[in-house]
Order: C-alpha cells, then structure tokens, then sequence
C-alpha cells in the first residue's frame, strides 16, 4: 500500500507546470551505479549494507537481497534470502536486526525480524501476525521497541523477543488513518498521512519520553501536502504544491515556519544536513537541498534519472539508495562541498 501511495504521489506531481520547479543543471550528482536482475519494491541501509526486497516470479513470492556498499560504485551481492518475504510494506534496522512490517492478506498485517549479525545468510528469526491488532502502516524501531500505527492510536511493542512482540503502551486518537508514516527524533514520534485524494495532509507529534504512556502532543494540519522527514525539532515539510517548509517543533504545539524554498514537492529524506527530494516531475529528478541554516535552504544540485518507477529510497550521507522495480538498485552521490552538521534522517 505505501509503494501505491509513493506511485500515486509521483503520478499526480507529473501534472505540475514547470514554473513551480526550482531551476538548475545536472551538477554536483552523480549516478555511481545501477544493479539491476532485481525487481526492487523496498530498501533499507545500515552501514555499508544494503537489504532490498525484491519481487520474483510465483509462487516464489519476494525475498531479500543484501549488498555489500563499501565500494558503491561496484555493489557486492551477499546472496539473497533462503525464506520468502511475506510483505512489501515498511522496512527498517535496529542495531544487527532488520525488520519488515505489511499485510499479507487483507487485513492480516505480520512483522517479520531478520538477524543480520551472523557470518552466514540473514536468519529469519520471528514471524509476529498482527491479526490482534489492526495494523494500519507505519514501522520505526529504536532500542528494542517497534512503534506503528494500530487501529485509532500509536502503538509501541517490545520486540526483545521476535518470536514473541508485546505490547508495551499506546495513545488512541480520533484518526483511523491508512499508510500511516513513522518518523522518530529524539523523545518524539511524528506520524503522518494523506487524509484524502484532495491531499490533504496530517502530522501528529507525540511524545515518547515514557513509551508505555505515550502522549500526543499537537495535531498539524496541511491543506496540500506529500511527506515530510525529521531531524532534531525541525520538520522538513513537502507540500503538494510549490513549497518546501521547514519548521520548528521545539514547542510541538505551536510550530513555527522558519524557512522555504519554492518546490515542486515529491518525497524528501534527510541526512547530514542535507534533503535529498524525489520528484515528480519528467524526467525524475532527484534533487539536493542544504539544509544547515534552516532559514536559508539552497539547491545544491540535481541529477536526471533513468526512466524507471521508483518505489522506495534512503538518503545516508554523501549517498541516495533508491529502489526502482525494473530498473533495480540505483546509488546517487552528492559530489558538492562537504557538509558536517549531523542530523537524523526520516525512515518509513
């Protein structure tokens, strides 16, 4: 379902003229390598490695491929998975475990632990069904506890255990959202979703200082928005029109609008200080942003992509991981000035 909103999303951008469009040439980008033999749906990076989920034929269903990036010009291929991959929703690391979270019918959500320390291939070590929960998008882990959308409410789950995930607290709200997006920094979650086909948008702030009573915070609202990412207090915000927005939640109740830059909006990731926008536009561009002085964002650069659909991708540093079906693993790297202001970088 998130792939399908991600499409969708880049769908409706195609129809934005040109003149919301920043302005600049292919410059400080460079596509370092292109692995394809993989139909790429989702990807997660941790260090040096790269876990894609990929597509084959039935009744095979998906598995996972893990690429060694030291050299991301030259991606070294660890071997895929031995068990099928059960979902293509939200997958993330937490320290040597991978962890994948979808439905594999409707309304029968799982998540699935993957150890990843051994000296062999990937252990499948946990598969949880959700059934007891109505588990509607979303998946962050941070220090043994799975934070994801159930029902009405954010939930957090002890995953210490992966043969066995326990519910650990809660904050049920009046919102029963689908392809919920969890982001965490710090003490706070920040859930996001499209309310409906008017992309209309909505970010919630909670505070998980104390996980077992979650609090929420504010409920913000967007008349037009696309995703946003999060690093520290400031939330880096893609609405569905001209804008990037980059705002302050140190004081989660009243955000406050710091800078700007006109854009035609896509999917955002952030890392190093710098926002990495995949958008929407013909041909897909994917576009750096230095976000050091919040108050003054300024594009780096732009690359042009090959022609391909492009489900998923993760921003690390210097590099872009991008998933994209047909066309397989893409990695981007940003060859401007050297950046040093250390941020958190958003994760679905």
């Amino acid at each position: 379902m998130r792939s399908n909103l991600l499409l969708m999303t880049l769908v409706v951008l195609l129809c934005l003229p040109a003149s919301v469009l920043p302005s600049a040439a292919d410059q400080n980008m460079e596509l370092v390598s292109q692995t394809t033999g993989v139909v790429a749906t989702a990807l997660a990076v941790r260090d040096k490695t790269v876990a894609v989920n990929y597509v084959v034929p039935p009744p095979a269903g998906g598995r996972l491929r893990f690429y060694d990036v030291t050299n991301p010009a030259a991606p070294l291929s660890r071997g895929d998975s031995s068990f099928s991959v059960t979902t293509s929703g939200p997958m993330c690391f937490d320290n040597q475990k991978l962890y994948m979270a979808g439905l594999v019918d409707p309304g029968i959500g799982v998540l699935m632990t993957i150890d990843t320390n051994g000296p062999d291939e990937p252990e499948l070590v946990g598969v949880c069904p959700l059934w007891d929960w109505d588990w509607r998008g979303g998946l962050a882990v941070s220090n043994n506890l799975a934070y994801m959308w159930v029902d009405s409410g954010l939930s957090v789950f002890d995953v210490t255990d992966p043969t066995s995930i326990t519910p650990r607290g809660s904050c049920t709200t009046s919102f029963s959202p689908y392809d919920a997006k969890i982001a965490l920094s710090q003490d706070r979650a920040y859930v996001s979703w499209r309310v409906n086909i008017n992309n209309e948008f909505r970010l919630l702030v909670f505070d998980r200082t104390e996980p077992t009573s979650l609090t929420l915070f504010t409920a913000y609202n967007v008349a037009k928005g696309n995703d946003f990412a999060v690093a520290g207090n400031l939330v880096y915000l893609l609405d569905a029109e001209t804008t990037l927005k980059i705002l302050d939640f140190t004081d989660p109740t009243d955000p406050v609008l710091v800078g700007s830059l006109p854009h035609s909006g896509g999917i955002i990731r952030v890392s190093n200080g710098l926002a990495y926008i995949l958008s929407g536009t013909t041909p897909t561009l994917l576009e750096v942003i230095d976000v050091r002085n919040a108050s003054a964002p300024t594009l780096r650069g732009s690359l042009a992509l090959p022609s391909a659909d492009f489900y998923d991708f993760v921003a690390v540093g210097k590099h872009a991981y991008l998933a994209a079906w047909q066309a397989g693993l893409l990695i981007v790297r940003y060859t401007g000035a050297d950046v040093s202001s250390a941020h958190c970088w958003a994760l679905y």
